[in-house]
């Protein structure tokens, strides 16, 4: 997992179109003494930033999701578009002892609906991105079938509705692209170490 991300590249995959431009931060939120989200003075850092979105990390306690409703209404007032930001196994017990994404934890159909339903009553919500997407596609996990049954799970409740995974620019983006293609709204990408790592990656996005 990368606890910052500081290059965003957003790509779609079945037509030629492009995102918006993206001023923005994941996690860094501010919490009170008792480890919850403090709405406002997080959402007044992101605005004194100038940040038009936000991925909202749903880690970093178990009311987090309890607590994303009342960080929309917020964000919306501010014109910043939000993201539900997910761990994936790898970022989870047994691999990892730091939690999990509650309350659905690693039910990702069911957290794709969940988001979906939430987005409803809050457009600004405009999906939802899984950390460290393509190291967790072995089978068992984030098989093209499970993933295109996710995908579908959000759209029956909300066609709008997204789901971006977190890559890399050392994938290996000619087996992504033929395993998920058809399936993802698009990607977001960690920043990259190396030029040659941007010139690969950019060949297929």
């Amino acid at each position: 997992m990368r606890s910052i991300l500081v290059g965003i590249i957003a790509a779609l995959f079945c037509a030629p179109s492009y995102a918006e431009s993206t001023i923005g931060t994941m996690s860094g939120e501010v919490r009170g003494p008792d480890g919850r989200i403090h709405v406002q003075r997080t959402i007044g850092a992101l605005t004194r930033l100038g940040a038009n979105t936000y991925y909202y990390l749903i880690y970093g306690n178990e009311h987090d999701w309890d607590d994303l409703p009342a960080f929309l209404d917020a964000a919306n007032e501010k014109h910043i578009q939000v993201w539900a930001y997910l761990m994936p196994w790898s970022e989870t017990p047994p691999k990892k002892m730091g939690g999990y994404s509650e309350p659905f934890r690693n039910d990702y159909i069911t957290w794709a609906s969940e988001v979906a339903k939430l987005s409803l009553n809050h457009p600004n919500l405009a999906g939802y991105i899984i950390d460290d997407f393509y190291d967790n596609s072995e089978p068992g996990h984030f098989t093209p079938a499970y993933v295109r049954q996710m995908v579908q799970a959000g759209r029956q409740v909300n066609p709008k509705i997204k789901f971006y995974p977190l890559m890399y620019f050392q994938t290996p983006w000619a087996q992504f692209i033929y395993r998920f293609g058809e399936t993802v709204d698009g990607v977001v990408i960690c920043y990259p170490k190396s030029e040659a790592g941007i010139r690969n990656a950019v060949t297929y996005l």
